[in-house]
């Protein structure tokens, strides 16, 4: 009615048409009015998987199309061949697979949704495509990077699908840094991460990192996708390759190396670069620590989707540093 009455065209992309769960698609040239108006956009690589063959059409009225060849000529020649082939193949017998897959698509969502309504999130079943969108709001934690690398960004913010859920071990965390959320997320009061932090002898901060990891399981977290990173080199401790921690075995990686389910990485400063896991704890870390490797102390930060520990060298001179630094950086809290 608005294009109509003020004598608007109407640019339709429709590439989902066909990947419809509940009702039927309603085409806006099939509209009163909209017929001679509507530039219609659509496409193979939704409805029949031809996404790589990058292949697709605009229709409208005889006029526009005419004019719209006019740029289209000098800006490109043609689809390929091929693929105007197999597009052609796609429409002419492929309907039977496009509707299987579509049938495919509506079970898997119902799927979906089910588990993240079960894990706590609100979250709203599509009636197309192949997206589901949850309300993430429980489960941001605010976090400060402008305050750690003095920059201004009041949109980075920590999404960590574990957090306030009841059935986390059912939801995959699919973050491991900060990510951008709309402006109305960004001055909420919510606060994180608040790093728990260990004062330990020499020879007990590996007894206190068997406990950590021993804590993580009791409460039902998986300890095993977990990086221990040292602020010193490998040669403060053994110069072989594995480190024994009751059951749990640390690995030593380069920073090529993933933490992946089922290990316990063990990495130095120098080669933290690159590394992602849930947990993330930090052994020997002093105030001269902190002054000259403070981004990566918030790479460590912002890398850990769930939980950060770190435990002081004995050398520390002022065990509340961290306190102090964590004000500072307007973290909720560091427990002692």
């Amino acid at each position: 009615d608005i294009a109509v009455k003020h004598d608007l065209y109407i640019i339709s992309d429709e590439i989902y048409d066909r990947l419809t769960y509940d009702g039927e698609h309603v085409s806006v040239p099939t509209l009163n009015g909209a017929f001679e108006r509507t530039i219609l956009l659509n496409g193979f690589s939704k409805a029949y998987a031809m996404t790589g063959w990058r292949i697709g059409y605009a229709a409208g009225p005889t006029e526009i199309i005419k004019n719209m060849m006019k740029v289209h000529q000098y800006t490109m020649l043609c689809a390929p061949r091929m693929a105007q082939a197999a597009a052609l193949e796609a429409v002419v017998n492929g309907a039977k697979d496009r509707d299987d897959m579509t049938r495919e698509y509506g079970r898997r969502r119902r799927v979906i949704v089910k588990g993240f309504r079960e894990a706590g999130l609100d979250c709203f079943m599509p009636g197309g495509a192949f997206y589901v969108f949850c309300d993430l709001k429980q489960c941001v934690q605010k976090s400060e990077p402008s305050v750690w690398l003095n920059e201004k960004h009041p949109g980075m913010v920590r999404v960590e699908l574990t957090h306030n859920l009841r059935n986390t071990r059912e939801i995959a965390v699919s973050a491991s840094g900060p990510v951008e959320l709309p402006e109305e997320y960004c001055d909420t009061e919510l606060k994180g991460p608040a790093p728990r932090v260990y004062i330990s002898e020499p020879e007990e901060k590996f007894v206190k990192v068997a406990e950590i990891l021993a804590d993580y399981r009791n409460r039902g977290i998986d300890p095993d996708n977990t990086i221990i990173l040292t602020m010193l080199g490998w040669k403060n401790y053994q110069k072989k390759d594995t480190i024994d921690i009751g059951d749990i075995k640390l690995r030593r990686v380069s920073g090529k190396d993933y933490c992946v389910s089922g290990n316990v990485l063990f990495t130095t400063a120098r080669k933290f670069k690159g590394l992602e896991a849930n947990h993330i704890i930090i052994i020997d870390l002093t105030e001269r620590h902190l002054e000259r490797d403070r981004e990566l102390i918030y790479t460590a930060m912002s890398r850990s989707c769930m939980y950060l520990d770190v435990i002081l060298s004995s050398k520390t001179k002022d065990p509340n540093f961290l306190r102090k630094a964590a004000a500072e950086w307007q973290l909720e809290s560091v427990g002692l």
